[in-house]
This record gives structure tokens, C-alpha cells and sequence, in this order.
């Protein structure tokens, strides 16, 4: 019988493919581009007159520098202290006990000394002559020094001091008066560069028998100082440098300040001054319990005097 040759078994019938779904696209890391939240910070050196003053100072023209470009306030409460001014806190015995070194006899010398006229002098040079400006001047010439409390360390977010031997001190107070609450980050200013304090780059120098110029000196102290916040405000709390100078031209909007109290100011009445829309009248939360507030008033130029009129009479002033 004849033999036939075996077909080749039909291949099996398969369904087509499908198309591959689009691949999503690739999750943004959150910490690519931070969002800006608002920060409290307490600037702290030993006698609450010269570098606290000037970083609480560059803070607050930063702050504003900021506003008027329409950005978001970076800061819910700024203030300085100092580590060797009498407080509650701070007593001769605790300083020792937390580790202070070297202490003059002097220490913890009385609160409500003025800050030192060269710091502020050399923040605030002939160029700057802004309404920003000048409130900032006028504000914190009349700052009294304040020792450290304990509250400080749960009221603030960050304690930026400008000694490693400061910070190892409040490092100890904070472990002393410890309690659930506390939230403030203790930070060196400048860790690459530490800011020196200019009395004791003056002292040195002429120690040394070398010519010093005082004014020079905490110009350099100043530039520093700023050259630190700002590097510490990019990498810690995502803020952006403004292009544009405080009171530029080009600026969208300009800013005032004043230190004032709510007692007057109902919660509605406030409530409304901050989403009208065409301003923002923003109270800072006190620095100390039961402390006056900073009260700015940001508003479009054409505005900003009504907007400065309207919360300097409902937000009663202290002066």
C-alpha cells in the first residue's frame, strides 16, 4: 500500500498581542524640589549685640526681599537671645554645669542691652534706604538682649548659634531642660566658615599689634553672616534667592513692617485683613509668651499705604 506523506501539523492559532501599556512616567523625587514651609528661627551668640543682631536683621530683609517678589513668607517668627544673658535659664551654675568654659566673671551679664551701633551700621550702609529697610533699622536698634528660656528650645524650629563650643552648650540645655515637646534643630552657621565674633577678631588684632580698622571688621562679619543664612536657607528650609533687590522696580510688591499687639483685632476681623486679596497683613507668632509681634503688610505699591494704614490702627501698636 502506497505511503502518504505526513503533513506538517498546523500551528497553533494564537490570539495577537496586545500593545505594551504606556510606561507612567517616572516619579518626581519630593526632595528634587522642595516646597518652601515656614521655618521659626532663634539666632543665638553669647551677648545678643552683634552677630545674632545682624543674622536677625539679614532674616527679617531676606523675609521681606522675599515677600515682595511674591513669594511666600519663609518664616512664622524670627528672634535672637543670647547664651550668656541672665534669664530664668541661664544662671551662672547652669552654664558650668552645661559644659560653658572660660566663663568672665561678668557672666551671665543683665539683660536689655542695646545691640552694638557698628553691627547694625554695617548691615544697614548708606545704600540702604528703603521704607524695608529703615523699618527693619528702627525695629531692631531698639532690641533689648534676651537670655535663652527653656521654651525656646519647643517654640523654635531651628537655635542657629556661631560657635561649635555654643552649640555643644546648647546641645547640654536642651538635654537638661528636656521635655516631649521640644523641636528646635540646634545649628552652626557656617560650618565650612564659622563666622567669628568681630570684638574678638578686634581684641586679636590688637593684640597682635596690628592696625585694625572696627568698621571694616564687622563689614567682613556682615558679609559673612549674610553669605551663611542664605546658603543655610537654600539647603535647609528650600528657600529660593529672590533675582530682583528689595526695592527694585520691578518688584510686584513692597512691604512694611511694625511690632504690634491682636488685643484689638478680633479672630474674624484679622481673619479678613489676611485674605482680602489685595494685601497680606501677616502677625508673626510671638517670640516669648506674651511678647509683641511683627506685623507686615504687604501690598501691590499703589496700595500699600492703605494696606499699612489699615492694620497700623487695628493691630495696635507698641512703642
Amino acid at each position: 500500500m502506497p505511503t502518504f506523506a505526513q503533513p506538517y501539523p498546523a500551528e497553533p492559532q494564537t490570539q495577537p498581542r496586545a500593545p505594551p501599556p504606556p510606561k507612567k512616567p517616572a516619579k518626581r523625587s519630593t526632595n528634587e524640589y522642595p516646597v518652601p514651609q515656614p521655618v521659626s528661627i532663634l539666632f543665638v551668640d553669647k551677648g545678643n549685640q552683634n552677630r545674632s543682631i545682624i543674622a536677625h536683621a539679614a532674616a527679617e530683609l531676606l523675609r521681606l526681599q522675599t515677600l515682595n517678589s511674591g513669594t511666600k513668607n519663609p518664616f512664622t517668627r524670627l528672634d535672637s537671645a543670647g547664651l550668656y544673658v541672665s534669664s530664668t535659664l541661664i544662671t551662672r551654675p547652669f552654664l558650668v554645669h552645661a559644659g560653658a568654659v572660660h566663663l568672665p566673671r561678668s557672666v551671665p551679664v543683665t539683660a536689655s542691652a542695646l545691640p552694638e551701633p557698628l553691627a547694625l551700621r554695617a548691615l544697614f550702609h548708606a545704600g540702604r534706604t528703603s521704607l524695608e529697610e529703615r523699618d527693619v533699622r528702627n525695629r531692631l536698634q531698639r532690641h533689648e538682649a534676651r537670655g535663652l528660656e527653656a521654651e525656646d528650645f519647643s517654640r523654635y524650629d531651628f537655635i542657629i548659634a556661631f560657635d561649635a563650643e555654643d552649640v555643644a552648650v546648647l546641645a547640654r540645655l536642651s538635654e537638661q531642660v528636656g521635655g516631649a515637646g521640644q523641636r528646635a534643630r540646634i545649628v552652626l552657621l557656617g560650618r565650612e566658615a564659622p563666622v567669628a565674633s568681630p570684638r574678638n577678631v578686634i581684641r586679636d588684632a590688637r593684640n597682635a599689634g596690628q592696625d585694625v580698622n572696627d568698621a571694616t571688621v564687622y563689614g567682613e562679619t556682615v558679609a559673612r553672616v549674610w553669605a551663611a543664612l542664605e546658603r543655610f536657607l537654600q539647603a535647609e528650609c528650600g528657600w529660593r534667592r529672590p533675582e530682583r533687590p528689595i526695592d527694585g522696580a520691578r518688584m510686584p510688591l513692597r512691604s512694611r513692617q511694625f511690632m504690634g499687639s491682636q488685643v484689638r483685632a478680633s479672630g474674624i476681623w484679622l481673619k479678613h485683613l489676611r485674605e482680602a486679596g489685595e494685601w497680606l497683613i501677616a502677625v508673626d507668632e510671638p517670640a516669648t509668651e506674651g511678647a509683641e509681634r511683627v506685623v507686615t503688610v504687604t501690598a501691590a505699591r499703589e496700595l500699600l499705604k492703605e494696606a499699612f494704614d489699615l492694620a497700623f490702627g487695628a493691630l495696635r501698636p507698641v512703642f
